[in-house]
């Protein structure tokens, strides 16, 4: 449903879905995708729905561990997270961060991985810690696009659920996906699709599309960076992420 209500009904478009986990959403013809799929809403299409990490749920663990006043006091965590993200540049000064706090569950599913924050130093601080976990959870991302979907180019990551509302994020992801990235107007995907589903049923619209073309917005979109430098940090971190989640495999 959230897929729906990202607009998620055309070949390279993908939804991102991050609440407490992620889940990577992406529409296809009839046999065009090579994982396992569901029937999409919109006739003649499939849909790969991937779940990827513990994502919000890692960022709630690190805002509680490193800004606790906030975690307590604030609902509305944009403006520290932008703050923190401000306060570290990309790569997070080499601490790396492995989001599977409650077990992988793609490319390849273990339930056993427990996550983890690898190269801490005395100099890292408060800052270096949540971008990291924020980077660790796109690097997660894009690992899954990377594996999970060869061949299939993603022209644009739509973005749904409580992690959309963080900027910060949404651009990191652009930067290590290499992607667009876009914030729908409704965050609330699954909202936005029942009222997709709902008035295509009802005959409010003529059909899926036509609901999709009705109600699903964006709101705003991050752009990939040319920044060589930031390019080059984002490529190192992708690479320590994956030795590292590659040596905690056997480590449980």
């Amino acid at each position: 449903m959230e897929a729906l209500g990202a607009g998620v009904i055309r070949p390279g478009i993908a939804c991102d879905s991050t609440g407490t986990s992620s889940c990577l959403a992406m529409a296809a013809p009839d046999g065009e995708f090579s994982l396992p799929t569901v029937e999409h809403v919109a006739p003649g299409r499939r849909l790969a729905v991937i779940p990827v990490s513990y994502s919000g749920g890692a960022l709630a663990w690190a805002m509680s561990m490193m800004m606790p006043d906030v975690f307590r006091g604030q609902r509305d965590w944009t403006s520290p997270v932008r703050e923190a993200v401000e306060g570290s540049a990309p790569g997070a000064a080499g601490l790396t961060f492995i989001p599977h706090m409650t077990g992988r569950r793609s490319p390849s599913a273990n339930p056993r991985v427990r996550g983890a924050l690898i190269g801490l130093d005395p100099v890292h601080t408060a800052s270096d810690v949540i971008r990291s976990v924020l980077e660790g959870c796109a690097y997660a991302m894009q690992e899954c696009v990377e594996e999970c979907m060869p061949g299939e180019a993603v022209a644009e990551l739509r973005a749904v659920g409580s992690g959309a509302r963080h900027d910060a994020w949404l651009q990191m992801k652009a930067d290590i996906l290499r992607a667009p990235v876009v914030r729908m107007k409704v965050c609330e995907g699954a909202l936005a699709g029942a009222v997709v589903l709902a008035g295509a049923a009802a005959g409010v619209f003529e059909d899926v599309e036509d609901g999709v073309g009705a109600v699903v917005r964006p709101e705003a979109k991050f752009e990939p960076t040319q920044d060589p430098e930031v390019c080059a940090a984002y490529s190192d971190g992708a690479a320590r992420f994956r030795r590292a989640e590659a040596s905690l495999e056997t480590a449980w």
